[in-house]
């Protein structure tokens, strides 16, 4: 739960999904990342930059999972917290780069317009290898 509140996870897609982590961070306040947490953020950051250019969203889930970082999570978990790391930045993208701020729906669907078929979003879909060092740095000092 941790990661997916402090990147945001696309919570704003389906809200009712989302209401028992968003009920938690209002009735206790953020979590503090743990030891483990800040010790699993930077080795995913490390899998993410240590991978070729070129390589496809899916195929980037299926390095985590192989990976064992994030333990106890499903695939679409892992997208999750990919699409959410994408949306903050860390990721860059050729759909729409820079979202690191308030992304509207019309702005989400323009860039999606003749996009790749997929059920994977922007900005997540539009990457294709490599990591933003600026962002990155922010999340592995947490």
């Amino acid at each position: 739960m941790l990661l997916r509140i402090a990147l945001g996870w696309a919570w704003n897609e389906q809200p009712h999904h989302h209401l028992p982590d968003l009920e938690a961070a209002v009735a206790e306040g953020l979590p503090t990342p743990t030891a483990d947490d800040s010790e699993r953020m930077r080795a995913l950051l490390g899998l993410i930059a240590a991978l070729p250019s070129g390589t496809r969203p899916s195929d980037l889930e299926k390095a985590v999972a192989r990976a064992r970082i994030l333990p106890g999570t499903d695939r679409y978990q892992r997208y999750g917290i990919l699409i959410g790391l994408s949306e903050f930045g860390a990721l860059p993208g050729s759909v729409a780069p820079g979202w690191d701020r308030f992304v509207s729906r019309r702005e989400i669907a323009d860039a999606w317009t003749g996009g790749p078929r997929s059920d994977i979003p922007p900005p997540l879909s539009g990457w294709r290898g490599g990591i933003d060092d600026r962002k990155a740095a922010r999340l592995r000092a947490i």
